[in-house]
């Protein structure tokens, strides 16, 4: 399948490379198909790309990499639409609103976006704001978890508790 993006110009992806998150986003709800894109311009954000709404692009970020104690409350309703099974590598992503000074770059720890890496499809979870903040500041923390000793995030790191 071939995509024209307003980003990325043509990208020829294959179908199994897409994340479905069958509700939307908050505000976007009729993008429902994504890519999660590498760019090492802007590294360690990524880029979760409409494949429905070629235009809309976000940055994305791993929360775990700059919040090591972060923990996402979840539904049994949010697993079983992405058909989360223990085994199932997830992989958390809360967007982000990047700036040229990077001391501004924030991240939305309050709605995160939630994929079963097997099967590819994602929710987007939404929290109570007053306990997770929808622009949380990521460039003190980011240089703090790259100075520490503590290892990188892996998918099978991320603790999904009870809600």
């Amino acid at each position: 399948m071939i995509i024209k993006t307003r980003l990325f110009g043509e990208l020829d992806l294959q179908e199994e490379e897409v994340v479905d998150i069958p509700g939307g986003l908050l505000g976007f709800e009729g993008s429902t198909r994504f890519l999660i894109m590498d760019d090492e311009g802007i590294a360690p954000f990524r880029w979760l790309q409409s494949v429905d709404t070629p235009e809309l692009a976000f940055a994305a970020i791993n929360p775990l990499l700059f919040r090591h104690d972060y923990r996402i409350p979840v539904t049994r309703e949010l697993l079983s639409l992405i058909g989360h099974e223990p085994e199932h590598d997830v992989l958390i992503l809360a967007i982000a609103v990047l700036s040229r000074d990077p001391r501004h770059i924030t991240a939305n720890l309050a709605g995160p976006i939630v994929v079963n890496a097997q099967t590819m499809t994602g929710a987007q979870a939404i929290l109570d704001t007053r306990r997770f903040d929808t622009r949380a500041p990521v460039y003190d923390d980011l240089m703090a978890a790259a100075k520490s000793e503590a290892p990188a995030a892996r998918p099978k790191d991320v603790l999904l508790v009870p809600a």
